[in-house]
C-alpha cells in the first residue's frame, strides 16, 4: 500500500475498480438482431483537458456516458461478437511529486494489483511516457491493466481481454499528452482534486543592487502561472534617509511539471541604511487559486557560544547565523537563576551581508556571577535566538 508523501494512490484492488469502471460481465448494448453495425471509417478523437490526454477512436468504437474525467469506450471486440462491450477506459490514478516517471509507474501498479497476482508484467512506454502492463489479471472477467506516468500525473487504463487486441492497441498507440487545464482529477475520476496546499520557504541575500528573495515553493499545479508579491518594510537608522521606508515587488513564475517553483524578486533598497527590516511573501496560482505566503524563517537563526562552559575570567565567542542581512542585533544577558545581577547589555552589532555576527565578549570576573545566564539576540521586531552559558569557578 503506497501512502507515502511522493506517492499518493487510490487503495482499491483490481476486482473492485474492474466492478467500478469497467463493468465486463453484464455491460453489453444490444446491436442490430441481424448483424453488428455498420464500422464508421471516419476519424473521431476524444480530448479531456483535465486529464490532459487525446485519443483517436478505432472504427467502430464510441465514447460511454460516463462521470467526469473517466473516458471508457466501447466496441465490437475482434472475436466477431453481436454486442458492443467495453475495450478500454482511462482515468487519474493519482499525483506524485517523484519526478522518475518509472519509478511512479511501478509503484502505482504495486498499488493496483495489491493482492492480484497477474500472468505477466512487463515495462511499456505509450506517447512517450513509461509505464507498466500487467496482463492475465482477473476481474469478473480478464483484464489487462498498465499505469502510465507523465509530468507528475498518474494514469489507469483498463482493458478486457487476458491480452491486447488490435483495436486496443491501436487506440493506445494514438494516445497523446495535451496541455492540462485546471485540478488534475482524483483516483478513479471522483472529480476530487488531488493536490496538496501549495507550500514556500524565502530566503533573502543583499546584493549591489539591493536585497534580492528567493522563493521556492511545491504543491502548485503542474505548469501553472503563479503570481508572487513581495512585501517589504524597513525602519531606516538614526541619520539616514532613504529612498523605502515600504515596497512592493510583483512577478509571474511558471511552475514546473511537478508543481515546484523556484523564484527570485528583487526589492531596489540598501539593507545597510536599515535598522530593521521584514520581508513577507504571497504566492497565488492562477490554474487552481490556491494561496501559500511565507517570510525568512526564525528557525533558521541560531545562536552559538564557544565554549559553552567557562571559568571566571575566560573571555567566550559568540556566533549567530541566518539573521537578516546588514541588519542591526542587540546582543543581551541574564542569569537563569537571580544572583543579585540583572545582567546587561553585551552589545549592538550588524550582520553580515549573509546575516552572519560573531565576536568575543568580555569575561565573567565576579564569583556572583557564577551560574547559568540566558543570551539573547534581538532585532527591533523581538528576541530571534537565544542560548545558554554557564560559568563555573574551575
Amino acid at each position: 500500500m503506497i501512502r507515502s508523501r511522493t506517492h499518493r494512490f487510490s487503495t482499491l484492488t483490481l476486482t473492485t475498480v474492474a466492478l467500478a469502471s469497467v463493468a465486463i460481465a453484464g455491460h453489453v448494448r444490444a446491436a442490430a438482431a441481424a448483424a453488428p453495425q455498420r464500422q464508421s471509417s471516419s476519424m473521431t478523437t476524444v480530448r479531456d483537458s483535465a486529464l490532459g490526454v487525446a485519443f483517436d477512436l478505432p472504427a467502430g468504437w464510441t465514447r460511454d456516458q460516463t462521470p467526469a474525467h473517466v473516458l471508457e469506450f466501447a466496441g465490437f471486440p475482434p472475436s466477431g461478437a453481436r454486442y458492443s462491450v467495453v475495450r478500454l477506459s482511462i482515468t487519474s490514478w493519482g499525483t506524485t511529486f517523484d519526478q522518475d516517471d518509472a519509478r511512479v509507474a511501478a509503484a502505482g501498479m504495486d498499488s493496483l494489483l495489491e493482492g492480484a497476482t497477474p500472468a505477466s508484467r512487463v515495462v511499456v512506454s505509450y506517447a512517450g511516457a513509461p509505464g507498466v502492463q500487467a496482463t492475465g489479471v482477473l476481474g469478473p472477467g480478464p483484464v489487462t491493466a498498465i499505469i502510465l506516468a507523465h509530468a507528475g500525473a498518474v494514469y489507469k487504463i483498463l482493458a478486457p481481454g487476458a491480452a491486447l487486441g488490435p483495436d486496443q492497441l491501436a487506440a493506445l498507440r494514438s494516445l497523446r499528452f495535451i496541455p492540462r487545464f485546471g485540478l488534475f482529477p482524483a483516483a478513479n475520476g471522483t472529480g476530487v482534486p488531488s493536490t496538496t496546499a501549495p507550500a514556500l520557504t524565502v530566503t533573502t541575500t543583499t546584493l549591489t543592487t539591493g536585497l534580492a528573495v528567493r522563493v521556492r515553493g511545491a504543491g502548485f499545479g503542474a505548469g501553472a502561472r503563479v503570481t508572487l508579491r513581495a512585501m517589504w518594510t524597513g525602519v531606516p537608522r538614526s541619520g539616514q534617509y532613504p529612498r523605502y521606508t515600504s515596497y512592493m515587488a510583483t512577478q509571474f513564475a511558471r511552475a514546473d511539471r511537478v508543481g515546484a517553483l523556484d523564484a527570485t524578486l528583487d526589492i531596489p533598497v540598501d539593507p545597510s541604511a536599515y535598522a530593521d527590516y521584514h520581508v513577507r511573501v504571497m504566492a497565488t496560482d492562477a490554474t487552481t487559486g490556491g494561496k501559500a505566503a511565507a517570510a525568512p524563517s526564525a528557525e533558521s537563526v541560531i545562536l552559538r557560544i564557544s565554549p559553552v562552559r567557562i571559568t571566571l575570567g575566560q573571555p567566550f565567542t559568540l556566533t549567530l547565523t541566518g539573521a537578516l542581512p546588514d541588519a542591526d542585533i542587540n546582543f543581551t544577558e541574564r542569569p537563569l537563576h537571580s544572583t543579585g545581577f540583572g545582567g546587561g547589555i553585551m552589545g549592538s552589532y550588524r550582520a553580515d551581508g549573509h546575516g552572519r555576527v560573531e565576536f568575543t565578549s568580555p569575561a565573567f570576573i565576579q564569583k556572583d556571577e557564577l551560574g547559568s545566564w540566558i543570551v539573547t539576540a534581538s532585532q527591533r521586531a523581538g528576541v530571534i535566538a537565544s542560548t545558554i552559558i554557564t560559568v563555573m569557578t574551575s
